[in-house]
């Protein structure tokens, strides 16, 4: 009878093991399928997120080679344009062979120091010159080769300052062609052409910088200018451009957005854009890549996908296999003993495998905060991705638990918050409404019933003790979001220039300008109240740009908030030129750091008058220094030429080459008398001096101190000491007994 029962109890055993081992390869298998399918599904969405990626990673090299090749042309545009020599040839009507030899050989040594650089013109206005680093050196603009160079220099033009300007260049004596990109320098405290610079760049040198990364015959790369047309390509046969569907590409660079992408079909072949945009050039910079080699590393990562999910069907059966005759009991026992701590009534059947997933699945929904991570984690998505569908996003929604409502008004309220911060917009929306974090704005999405205002809601956060509220327009589109949410984040930034607002609307924007901020005229007027000392003007002006730019986008704002810094500094660095102190070249990061962080306008206006204060005492100090030197030198001129007759302040001024008001206010500002005052001085002391100790008569001791008229003397003599020349001669004579 024993025997009996062990036998049906180790069959009861066998049959047990059997069924649950079969049943979970099966499980495995249909999660192979899953697996399979969900790949397929996603194959879609995979190849947009690696075509963002490889986008993403395109437009961080432009950028970085467009900003590194336009600092290099800036400074060296500067360095020659603001060297002594080359601003003797720029400014000056009477111009030595010396100093032209110093100049060019100035500018040839900046072109040393850039290999960019194909060559560079200095223009004089006052003498129609034009010097240049060829080998001729100097032309009169009527006879100077390079017409279209000599148009630039002469000329007004709609190109900004120190943007590429491509053209072909006419050189050398059997006129060879160079491609070149021109960019064009004068002086931003004049404004005038006059005095203006163009450097030539190698046009090849230049775009080698950009396509460098092509090492594929299949891709290449190319420039477009602002009426996008192609001006360089990477491509080596022409044909390979004859390919490109330019409609399509113009089309596609007519948005509003900076980089991108696109796909076009070429002549049967289907081809990946990549574009973006560079404010620096004002030209687009376009990588052309084919979709079949691009996909190569997807579809390897698929195929690898599915050998890795064969790899774990055949791991999860070996561990099915040893669970089920090895890890039953123990499994058993954790169970049971976690059922009991969490208080939960789990029958524990025989099935021990499905009591345990069922436990862990249990656990999970029960997670409120793993939930409400995932909601935050899809919205961000929505918000931050570059690739979104809708009906995918619905689908999210709805498997997450977001219960926004298809065909309804969505808003989205954009404010900052403390981390613990909660509200209820029940009594608003219901529960059609999320609110998430994105760095450290919150941002609250709605679908508000059909009686109520953005307004009210906004006003219902205030109340709650919020300082801020931006609110986007409503929409029913919910991929329309993702653009109020750039909207309302530049919104934030123009809110520093309107600190007593609470509530704004992303409407608000639309009364903004968003064309060209031309402030030249301004600027200059700002250095020239600087130039005179004139701190209170200075300021004001400051103001005036201030108050003009703040009707732009911010984007503009501070474009043109850098174009100040730069003609600041560049100021700064005329006046050290005068001085022994090196100039500090100006970090533009890190000032677009501090506007980017500026809490109110008051931080940006402290940044800008302490650099205008800056200047007006270095100004000072400089203006200072140098009529103390010319005092100095006039007073030793006059104690070496006091005897002469024509000794008079136009003689000395034209002696020093300075105005004679200007001379005369300067040696008064350091000495307290005036010239005259001072020659007449040394002139009575000397003779004082042969009175008493020579018997020289008063007319020869006249002539010798440089005076004609006898009776003059004893005026002025007597003016001086209070006695007549032969009245001192008696008493200093007996003072002497």
């Amino acid at each position: 009878m024993k025997t009996v029962k062990k036998n049906r109890i180790r069959l009861n055993s066998i049959g047990y093991s059997l069924s649950t081992w079969l049943r979970n390869i099966f499980i495995l298998v249909v999660g192979l399928l899953l697996i399979v399918i969900l790949l397929s599904k996603n194959y879609e969405q995979a190849t947009i997120n690696l075509v963002s990626s490889l986008n993403e990673e395109f437009s961080i090299h432009a950028d970085q080679m467009s900003k590194q090749i336009q600092d290099s042309v800036i400074n060296s545009a500067m360095q020659i344009y603001y060297s002594p020599a080359v601003t003797r040839l720029r400014t000056s009507e009477n111009v030595s062979n010396f100093e032209k030899i110093l100049g060019i050989r100035s500018m040839n040594a900046g072109m040393v120091s850039n290999d960019l650089i194909h060559s560079v013109y200095v223009y004089n206005e006052s003498k129609d010159y034009i010097y240049t680093t060829y080998e001729s050196g100097s032309f009169y603009r009527h006879e100077f080769f390079d017409h279209s160079g000599v148009q630039l220099l002469t000329s007004p033009t709609d190109y900004p300052k120190l943007t590429p300007i491509p053209r072909d260049l006419l050189w050398g004596d059997e006129r060879e062609t160079d491609q070149v990109y021109s960019f064009l320098v004068h002086d931003p405290s004049t404004d005038q052409l006059g005095t203006s610079m163009l450097m030539n760049i190698y046009a090849e040198a230049y775009n080698n910088i950009f396509f460098s990364p092509t090492t594929k015959e299949e891709e290449y790369m190319l420039i477009l200018n602002s009426d996008e047309e192609i001006i360089a390509s990477s491509a080596l046969y022409t044909d390979v451009l004859q390919k490109i569907d330019t409609q399509v590409l113009t089309n596609s660079l007519d948005n509003t957005s900076t980089n991108g992408y696109f796909f076009s079909k070429e002549r049967g072949e289907k081809t990946i854009y990549f574009y973006t945009y560079m404010p620096e050039s004002t030209w687009y910079f376009v990588k052309v890549i084919p979709y079949k080699q691009c996909m190569v590393g997807l579809n390897n990562m698929l195929y690898h996908a599915i050998i890795i999910a064969l790899i774990l069907l055949a791991c999860g059966i070996l561990i099915a296999y040893i669970s089920m005759r090895r890890f039953y009991d123990p499994l058993k026992k954790i169970l049971s003993s976690l059922s009991v701590a969490d208080e939960t009534n789990i029958d524990i059947s025989t099935d021990i495998m499905g009591d345990f997933d069922h436990f862990i699945a249990t656990q999970k929904q029960a997670n409120a905060g793993y939930q409400s991570l995932l909601k935050t984690e899809v919205l961000k998505h929505m918000l931050l991705s570059t690739s979104s569908v809708e009906h995918h996003l619905m689908n999210k929604f709805s498997q997450y638990n977001i219960n926004f409502i298809h065909g309804r008004n969505y808003y989205m309220i954009l404010f900052e918050a403390p981390s613990d911060f909660t509200c209820s917009m029940s009594a608003f929306c219901d529960d059609h409404w999320e609110l998430i974090k994105i760095a450290e704005n919150s941002l609250l999405i709605l679908q508000p019933h059909a009686d109520v205002t953005i307004e009210s809601v906004c006003h219902y956060l205030l109340e709650q003790g919020i300082a801020l509220c931006l609110y986007s327009q409503k929409t029913q589109d919910i991929l329309t979001l993702k653009k109020s949410y750039i909207r309302l984040c530049e919104l934030k930034q123009l809110h520093v220039f309107y600190p007593d607002m609470h509530m704004m609307s992303e409407a608000w924007l639309l009364h903004k300008k968003s064309d060209n901020l031309h402030q030249d005229e301004l600027e200059t007027e700002l250095i020239t109240s600087i130039k005179s000392l004139d701190a209170d003007k200075a300021i004001n002006i400051y103001f005036q740009l201030i108050n003009q730019c703040k009707n732009y986008r911010f984007s503009l704002i501070l474009f043109n908030l850098k174009s100040l810094y730069l003609t600041l500094n560049s100021y700064y660095i005329s006046l050290l030129s005068d001085t022994s102190t090196t100039p500090i070249t100006p970090d533009m990061d890190t000032f677009e750091k501090k506007i980017l962080h500026a809490t109110s306008q008051t931080d940006i206006d402290c940044l800008f008058i302490a650099f205008i204060e800056q200047l007006i005492e270095l100004k000072f100090q400089i203006t200072e220094s140098q009529r103390i030197q010319v005092s100095q030198k006039v007073k030793a001129y006059i104690e070496s030429n006091y005897t002469d007759y024509n000794l008079t302040l136009s003689l000395i001024a034209s002696t020093f080459d300075i105005p004679s008001n200007k001379l005369s206010k300067a040696f008064k500002y350091v000495e307290g008398v005036t010239i005259n005052d001072y020659i007449n001085t040394l002139r009575i002391e000397r003779s004082k001096e042969l009175l008493s100790t020579t018997p020289c008569t008063i007319k020869e001791i006249t002539k010798q101190i440089g005076i004609e008229n006898t009776q003059y003397f004893y005026t002025l003599f007597k003016n001086n000491t209070g006695l007549t020349p032969s009245s001192y001669r008696q008493v200093s004579r007996l003072e002497s007994l």
